[in-house]
């Protein structure tokens, strides 16, 4: 049964979130050829003109608003992600939802998972829309892209001298594992706060959910960068910073991070479940 409801809240997302994410792609690829254009022009110019062309300044506005469309799809995918839990829980949608004959920990998880799920597409979309944005956009003239493979390699081999201690291999594994996180918890404070909101407040309980979102995410940011940042003036204190203790300060607030967020996602997907089979407030 858990499958079918995922293949439904799939499909039922997908509605809304495919078109997003093809628009996260395509705006890549129109920034991308702005951005060429810009390149291209400021090169034939060269010093023949003190101010900037018109039409450049134009793809500078287009290149603006398409990455900051990109860097908001993340928060819109989450709107959504939400906006289908509370419609398919607490709205009309809701009697129905709780009349099947499954248990209501099932219907949580599915949209958890399924909610994570376009969580991590979104952000493929968005590495993808970027990286053909930067290739479009630089890749095809021969002398910028020169002058970044060697800015990298320089990075590259600076980075290599402070740290010859870092385990570069655990650190990917560390960040996989946080961004894998990261989308559970994110799917599962959204799925907290509207379900606590739906108990809070009789009426207005959307704007009661927001303001629940803000302030749970207030109070775990605020933890969290206390306690890493004590972790990090720990080291940075001892006077001269040996780069070799200071990525392993790094690693350290990493672990922090993410046994962390697994508690707190735990913690809340907990209450959430039982919030749902005990306290149910259907509109």
């Amino acid at each position: 049964m858990l499958s079918k409801l995922m293949k439904y809240d799939f499909r039922d997302q997908g509605r809304l979130q495919w078109p997003l994410q093809l628009g996260v792609l395509l705006g890549g690829i129109l920034a991308g050829f702005c951005m060429s254009y810009f390149v291209r022009t400021a090169q034939m110019m060269g010093d023949q003109q003190q101010g900037p062309h018109t039409m450049q300044i134009v793809m500078v506005v287009i290149i603006s608003l398409v990455m900051i469309l990109i860097a908001a799809s993340s928060i819109i995918t989450q709107i959504l992600v939400g906006k289908q839990y509370y419609q398919n829980c607490f709205c009309d949608e809701g009697y129905l939802t709780f009349t099947l004959p499954v248990a209501s920990s099932k219907v949580l998880l599915s949209k958890v998972i399924t909610g994570s799920i376009w969580i991590l597409i979104n952000l493929l979309a968005v590495l993808i829309g970027v990286g053909l944005f930067l290739l479009i956009g630089f890749g095809f003239d021969a002398k910028i892209s020169a002058e970044i493979a060697q800015g990298f390699a320089e990075l590259k081999a600076e980075f290599a001298q402070f740290s010859t201690g870092f385990d570069l291999t655990w650190f990917i594994i560390q960040y996989v594992a946080l961004t894998l996180i990261s989308a559970v918890a994110s799917v599962v404070m959204v799925d907290f706060v509207v379900t606590l909101g739906n108990q809070l407040a009789r009426k207005h309980k959307i704007l009661c959910a927001v303001c629940l979102y803000f302030l749970v995410t207030f109070i775990i940011s605020a933890v969290s960068g206390v306690i890493s940042s004590a972790m990090m003036l720990t080291v940075m204190s001892a006077g001269e910073v040996d780069w070799n203790v200071y990525f392993s300060a790094m690693n350290g607030v990493f672990t922090f991070t993410l046994v962390m967020s697994v508690v707190i996602t735990a913690v809340m997907y907990y209450i959430t479940d039982r919030m749902l089979k005990n306290k149910l407030n259907l509109e």
